[in-house]
């Protein structure tokens, strides 16, 4: 067994009655606890810093979580063979964000059939619609919903009609905290 003069909390305090024992006690519990003390602070500071460093908004180490602003975008357009898309203005310019959804309503201004489709592949009037966006063939009215748009300028179509093509914009997402209206 250790001597207690290795203990520097446990030692005689000189006095019979056991007070002095019990005070030395008291005094190193509290010289424990003013120890202890500034090592819980820097315990906690540490655990902090950490839990700052791996939340997903952290500017530190990982990745921030890009917020998504994707609304839907409603257009309609009547098909004419022979002067396009609304007639007047003739084929207008359709313009979305990246990651909105284009709710379009195709319908006939005479009895022809039509098929709109975005041309993403670049093929031109040949649609293929596994790659291309691709709505109902019409007539007499359709709507429908494509998605998946990503950033760039392409043209839309009629698979029929060679009068009827337009430019398709998509634009880049918005930066985080802002609205967009087109």
């Amino acid at each position: 067994m250790r001597d207690r003069k290795s203990y520097p909390c446990i030692r005689d305090s000189g006095t019979s009655n056991g007070r002095g024992f019990a005070q030395t006690i008291l005094r190193c519990y509290q010289h424990r606890s003013f120890i202890m003390h500034p090592l819980r602070f820097f315990g906690l500071v540490i655990i902090v810093l950490l839990m700052t460093a791996l939340t997903p908004f952290s500017p530190m180490g990982t990745p921030s979580v890009r917020i998504v602003h994707a609304t839907t975008r409603t257009v309609s357009l009547v098909g004419y063979y022979s002067t396009g898309w609304n007639n007047t203005p003739a084929n207008p310019t359709i313009t979305i964000m990246e990651g909105d959804a284009l709710v379009i309503t195709t319908s006939s201004g005479y009895t022809f059939q039509h098929h709109f489709f975005v041309d993403i592949d670049g093929l031109g009037m040949t649609p293929n619609c596994s790659v291309d966006k691709c709505a109902s063939i019409i007539p007499p009215t359709a709507t429908d919903t494509l998605t998946g748009f990503t950033m760039g300028t392409y043209t839309y179509y009629c698979e029929y009609h060679s009068a009827m093509k337009g430019t398709f914009i998509v634009q880049p997402p918005p930066p985080p905290g802002l609205q967009h209206n087109l």
